[in-house]
């Protein structure tokens, strides 16, 4: 058995398990809120950040709506399975010669920090930078920032989330917009609960056991997982992962802190106001502007 930090034996396994997950129609969701609040993909010029982008199956969605992405995550072994499949996506679409193996190995790029001096590329290209998003930064101000399948719901701290919207701030340009969602208080409560989650597939398997501490707002998970080798045997790890539940005003305090403001909140994947039956929500966020 191998006890592993959150998102490190799980992202070999992570897509395998999210398939569920209907990207596509969240980034066309994204791209409207986007599109409503003046980012196009039309602007060769726009540069979007994808803040605990993950694998960079959203990532790339977005690349190839024709927006310049810079994917932020702060797992190694997440980067590295983004970097691989942008690598086999340039070469799958150039018709490289199948006749010749290639090392996967060797077209990973060096998962570095941010050069601030580094050019984006043309509108396909995705850069990948390992960093916290409690402390990244971008080498030019970014059009957008987004951040979605509740990457913030990891901070599990206000303080901490207050730093996490400073730095966007810094990487807004001038009537730059920030989209981001949450998973609500209810849906950690309410529909997670005290449950567990438990899926088997032909390589691998998890079990999935939730614990909601509602003094805290805190959901704790812990996952086991079992990832099958060469040899035909399954090795065992486990993580725990934490999320915590936030409230409407507790996000709106710590963006008002950070210097920024919300233009509007959303039910997920709707133009509604959120409920107290939301389970996940949508905030769009600007620059506060000083009268």
């Amino acid at each position: 058995m191998v006890i592993m930090e959150a998102y490190t034996g799980f992202a070999e396994v992570y897509d395998i398990f999210m398939d569920n997950i209907p990207y596509e129609q969240w980034a066309q969701y994204v791209i409207r809120l986007l599109k409503d609040n003046g980012v196009n993909a039309e602007d060769r010029n726009c540069s979007i950040v994808d803040l605990g982008c993950g694998t960079g199956t959203f990532t790339e969605i977005l690349s190839n709506a024709g927006f310049n992405m810079i994917g932020i995550d702060n797992s190694q072994e997440m980067l590295m399975i983004a970097s691989s499949k942008k690598y086999r996506n340039i070469y799958e679409s150039e018709d490289c010669d199948e006749s010749e193996e290639c090392d996967e190995s060797e077209k990973c790029e060096e998962l570095e920090e941010c050069d601030e001096s580094e050019e984006l590329e043309n509108s396909d290209s995705i850069i990948y930078t390992l960093q916290d998003m409690r402390d990244f930064a971008v080498p030019a101000p970014v059009s957008a920032v987004v951040s979605v399948c509740d990457s913030m719901n990891y901070i599990i701290e206000e303080d901490e989330l207050l730093e996490v919207f400073k730095c966007v701030k810094k990487a807004l340009e001038e009537n730059g917009v920030f989209i981001f969602d949450m998973k609500t208080q209810h849906f950690f409560r309410d529909v997670l609960g005290e449950n567990t989650i438990a899926e088997n597939r032909e390589n691998a398997a998890f079990i999935w056991d939730n614990y909601y501490y509602e003094d805290e707002s805190l959901n704790e998970y812990e996952m086991t997982i079992f990832i099958e080798e060469e040899n035909g045997l399954f090795r065992k790890y486990e993580e725990t992962h934490v999320q915590r539940g936030y409230t409407i005003e507790e996000v709106k305090q710590s963006l008002a802190t950070a210097g920024l403001e919300i233009l509007n909140i959303y039910d997920a994947f709707t133009q509604n106001p959120p409920t107290d039956n939301s389970e996940r929500i949508y905030f769009v966020v600007k620059e506060k502007i000083n009268n």
